[in-house]
């Protein structure tokens, strides 16, 4: 079966996170450390921490 020209390629992700990213600045008295952060960069990384060796979410949402 051939796919339509609107069809959505496979290698287009289930999920989208939508958010705020920022630069975070913790200060410690041994250290400064710069990265980055907000709502969207961390459930980001809290979606890949939940993927298998597929790639994928092994989670129902």
């Amino acid at each position: 079966m051939n796919p339509g020209p609107n069809s959505i390629p496979s290698a287009i992700p289930d999920l989208c996170c939508i958010g705020h990213i920022t630069h975070d600045r913790v200060i410690t008295p041994t250290m400064d450390v710069h990265m980055p952060g907000g709502t969207a960069y961390y459930f980001a990384k809290a979606i890949r921490n939940l993927a298998g060796d597929r790639g994928v979410a092994d989670v129902e949402f």
